[in-house]
């Protein structure tokens, strides 16, 4: 027990000999500084008594600890003097108590003459004491830094091992997490997939010293976990995770998985490394892979793998300063691509300036130059608007502010991995966010990241595969609110021939409807007609809905006639011939674009080029071959997008034509449905 009380020396007494304004100056000062002078000494003198009975306590604990090592066994005849140590026929230890014992067994004995030594032994590893979380905290994370007293040992001996536990019950009947014997220390983080949300636990620790001997269990404190644990959504944002910090989602264009994006800290950047700029290429020659806007690992990946890596010197500093060291061990850092990097500027701008109000490049032959507003960001999940002059505003995360420690350098243009032509690519401006393009063969800065797949279903490898009431299709991004959907195939009883329900008209007349001017929504359309219109007058759509929607087919009453780039996904994943692809699409009307069959730009992943005359291929899918059970016909499948006031557009099944007919006209139909994927 420590005296750490100091009484403060008083200032100097006035003196008969002072001058009259010395002496009432010296007077108020003294009379001052005696009103504090009672609680130090009231204090130092409870310090002392608690001195005195610790002192006291450990004179007590030595001489049962030396009374131990002349223990010998008790005799009855015999008078045994304070301190003195005996082994009952129990074969305890125990020390007399008073100065002058004969005749008292020690182990009948009610504790006035004899102490049991075992019982009141002193604690060689002193047992420690939780101290964070403190007892009661709210709002855990899933994993907690476990925080205990400072190891003490009796004599000294090294502490070796530590022991933590987190259990459901305050009796630790039921553990949920033990770290085991592990390595000397009084903090331990609980690792990931142990805790679960909105939970009581209780947490525990013990020391063991270098001889073995272990202290008691702590005292359990007791937490609660929050209701909700880090997740891959906007209100995590900016959160120190997987070796960065989180910027946001987006989805692939290359493989249609969704990723959580993590930008590395300032170590990660050329610039404030001290790296400097750093040429996209040293040669203004194309790359065609680098053609994604939200995939820049699959142009790292190809560069790293197919190419010269030294001619590609942004993408040869990631791979060298951070892959090849592990940093922050993970060693698949790259350079974002456009859509990527624009979640790290809406999200880390280090400055307050106002952003750059106006729109891309709008280039035909340019790729991802749409004319659109600076920021737009339709591969985001969720989709985000363009810039406004306020938004985004500087970010909240200090570090990431300018002049912190992982600050974006502003002014100053970042390199995407997207290149826009042969002799540019890419880039976004830190200062304003504008997002334009420079020459490859110019220094540039360079902010590396990383991203994580995030768990879905809804992925390629799992195209074909039996969920939610059919088959899944692929995914597609909705023309009519942004957001992603996987499409859902249904069986054979979605579909008027295989029922024998025989073709249908689209409608009755042929006359417009502007809500059917989607390419990528035909949900909204099912929804417009049945709310909005006389529903025997789109016999299409009459009949998914009464022999479908109004019988709940397979669970589910939101069926729908799929939009154009929807059906391409049905024809595209489940064609049932080994016909040849052929042809290009009309030139007037919505959604005449003149492409090659099957170039679809809502879809994940995006197929720019269109059919082949050999890709898709022939479904492997043998339920949905030619003449098997869930197969589509070889004919004309209406879509539900029209294009324009006369005609709406059909898709071949036989060899994939995309092309329009009068809504007047009977066509087959086949329901899909489909499953919000994004936000």
């Amino acid at each position: 027990m420590s005296i750490d009380q100091n009484i403060t020396t008083l200032p100097n007494a006035p003196s008969r000999s002072d001058a009259p304004s010395e002496f009432s100056d010296k007077a108020d000062a003294f009379v001052g500084a005696l009103g504090q002078l009672p609680s130090e000494l009231n204090t130092y003198a409870t310090q002392v008594n608690a001195a005195e009975t610790q002192i006291e306590e450990w004179y007590e604990l030595a001489a049962a600890g030396a009374a131990i090592l002349d223990a010998t066994e008790w005799q009855s005849g015999t008078t045994y003097a304070e301190y003195d140590a005996v082994i009952g026929s129990d074969g305890q230890t125990y020390r007399s108590l008073v100065a002058s014992n004969v005749g008292n067994d020690p182990t009948t004995d009610d504790g006035s003459n004899w102490a049991r030594i075992g019982a009141e032994a002193p604690e060689l590893v002193l047992k420690p004491e939780p101290v964070s979380p403190p007892d009661g905290e709210t709002e855990i994370s899933e994993t907690p830094t476990l925080v205990a007293s400072t190891y003490y040992s009796l004599y000294g001996k090294t502490h070796a091992l530590s022991r933590f536990q987190v259990a459901t019950d305050v009796d630790f009947t039921a553990i949920v997490y033990d770290s085991g014997e592990i390595a000397a220390t009084d903090t331990h983080t609980v690792p990931s997939d142990n805790l679960v949300e909105s939970t009581n636990y209780y947490w525990r620790v013990y020391y063991e010293d270098e001889d073995g001997v272990e202290s008691e269990f702590s005292d359990p404190f007791e937490f609660t976990t929050s209701d909700q644990f880090f997740a891959f959504t906007p209100e995590f944002i900016g959160t120190a995770t997987e070796g960065g910090y989180y910027a946001g989602n987006v989805f692939s264009d290359v493989d249609g998985l969704r990723r959580a994006v993590i930008v590395s800290d300032g170590d990660g950047d050329t610039n404030r490394t001290g790296a400097g700029g750093k040429d996209w290429r040293t040669s203004e020659t194309s790359l065609p892979e680098a053609q994604t806007l939200s995939d820049g690992k699959s142009v790292m990946d190809h560069i790293v793998s197919n190419e010269t890596l030294s001619e590609f010197p942004a993408f040869e500093w990631i791979q060298t300063t951070l892959n090849d060291t592990n940093y922050n061990s993970y060693n698949d850092w790259y350079l974002p691509a456009r859509d990527e990097l624009s979640l790290l500027y809406r999200f880390f701008k280090p400055t307050s300036d106002a952003n750059k109000i106006g729109t891309r490049d709008l280039a035909s032959d340019r790729f991802g130059a749409d004319g659109e507003g600076h920021g737009t960001n339709k591969n985001s999940d969720p989709n985000y608007p363009e810039y406004t002059s306020s938004d985004p505003s500087q970010t909240s995360l200090t570090n990431f502010q300018e002049g912190g420690a992982d600050y974006f350098s502003s002014p100053n243009r970042y390199w995407s991995a997207t290149e826009q032509k042969a002799d540019v690519s890419w880039d976004t401006s830190f200062d304003d966010g504008q997002q334009s393009n420079f020459s490859k063969t110019i220094g540039v800065s360079v902010r590396a990241v990383r991203s994580i797949v995030l768990d879905t279903p809804y992925k390629p490898a799992n195209i074909g595969m039996e969920m939610d009431g059919g088959y899944y299709a692929g995914n597609v991004r909705s023309d009519v609110d942004g957001k992603w959907y996987a499409i859902i195939l249904s069986d054979a009883s979605g579909d008027t021939d295989r029922t024998g329900a025989g073709d249908k008209q689209w409608r009755t007349s042929n006359s417009a409807l502007s809500q059917a001017q989607t390419l990528s929504d035909g949900k909204s359309v099912m929804d417009h007609i049945v709310a909005n219109e006389t529903l025997a007058d789109f016999p299409a759509f009459e009949w998914i809905q009464t022999t479908l929607n109004d019988t709940s087919y397979n669970g589910f009453s939101d069926w729908y006639l799929p939009a154009r780039d929807e059906l391409d996904l049905v024809y595209r994943h489940f064609k049932p011939t080994t016909n040849a692809n052929i042809g290009t699409r009309p030139t007037t009307g919505f959604g005449a674009d003149g492409e090659t069959y099957g170039t679809n730009k809502n879809s994940a992943p995006a197929d720019y080029d269109g059919y082949t005359i050999s890709d898709p291929i022939q479904t492997s899918l043998t339920n949905f071959q030619d003449g098997s059970a869930d197969y589509l016909t070889t004919a004309e499948y209406w879509s539900s997008t029209e294009i324009d006031n006369d005609r709406s557009w059909y898709q071949d099944f036989n060899n994939g034509p995309q092309d329009s007919r009068d809504k007047d006209f009977s066509y087959r139909v086949r329901a899909v449905r489909r499953v919000q994927i994004s936000e």
